[in-house]
């Protein structure tokens, strides 16, 4: 029976982010990072008016660049996409490997969907501040999204190596080690991930098929249970969890009512012979 994978997270740090949740974000540890993927999924609020030059007889103030940190905060906070790329110019003339600066207006490039310039600030942001895991992590997320694989994982894996307690960068490998049915490797990402608070539908969903390829049935439940909880209008996670009630936990009533739920709201039509199959295998165990 397929196994439905929601794959990445794409939870892109915004700002600060130590490992909490991507919600709940520490900028001391993580000098005021944002969260790329978390941004990515909101409304680009950015105005398509071309951004002011910026003014160069007050770039060497203190007080001027001390100004622009704090407003671009506030930006990043409010989810102002052109404050956030009009502060960060500002902070990048006079402090141009400045970390948050760098890596805010990746942010602001990702969202327009301009990847290859995302791409390069983070890069730079790296090649001077290499013991930040969130810019490997953010690098790791604009990589997926340009389709090198081999690059996200290999960013997400420097990723816990500075920091082995990043639950985006864990969730995000773990997502592409369960793709490939590695799920020995999944597994460790993945159960990192959510001790460390990254509990989000996807990457719950992705631990429970995890869990179930290894033969984890009860310990995938409680994954699987609550992503159908967090979703319950995705018929992809809940025939993940019906898969596990009929096949393997010999709950057979309790997956009928979840088939049925699918049913109600339209599955796909490649799952209908699926649901079809694990429909007759529940009925005959009743």
């Amino acid at each position: 029976m397929k196994l439905y994978l929601v794959l990445l997270t794409l939870t892109i740090l915004g700002c600060g982010s130590s490992v909490k949740n991507s919600e709940d974000l520490d900028s001391s540890n993580q000098q005021g990072l944002v969260n790329l993927s978390e941004s990515s999924q909101k409304k680009d609020t950015s105005s398509s008016q071309p951004l002011p030059s910026v003014a160069a007889d007050t770039l060497n103030d203190v007080q001027v660049q001390e100004s622009s940190s704090v407003e671009l905060d506030r930006a990043i906070q409010k989810q102002d996409d052109r404050g956030i790329a009009i502060f960060s110019r500002k902070i990048l003339i006079q402090s141009p490997l400045d970390a948050k600066a760098l890596n805010a207006l990746a942010l602001y490039h990702f969202k327009k969907g301009e990847l290859k310039a995302a791409e390069a600030l983070l890069s730079k942001a790296i090649s001077a501040n290499d013991q930040i895991s969130m810019l490997f992590s953010n690098l790791g997320i604009v990589l997926q999204s340009l389709k090198d694989e081999s690059g996200a994982v290999k960013a997400y894996r420097q990723a816990l190596k500075v920091d082995p307690f990043n639950p985006i960068a864990a969730a995000n490998v773990g997502a592409y080690y369960a793709q490939v049915k590695d799920y020995k490797k999944a597994q460790v990402a993945l159960e990192i991930a959510v001790e460390k608070g990254q509990r989000d539908w996807r990457t719950l969903n992705n631990y429970g098929v995890t869990l179930m390829a290894l033969g984890q049935y009860p310990f995938a439940e409680t994954q699987l249970k609550k992503s159908s909880e967090l979703q319950p209008q995705n018929t992809a996670v809940l025939l993940n969890y019906a898969i596990l009630l009929v096949d393997h936990l010999g709950k057979p009533a309790q997956g009928l009512d979840i088939i049925n739920r699918i049913r109600f709201m339209g599955p796909s039509p490649d799952m209908r012979k699926k649901i079809s199959e694990l429909e007759n295998k529940a009925k005959s165990l009743k």
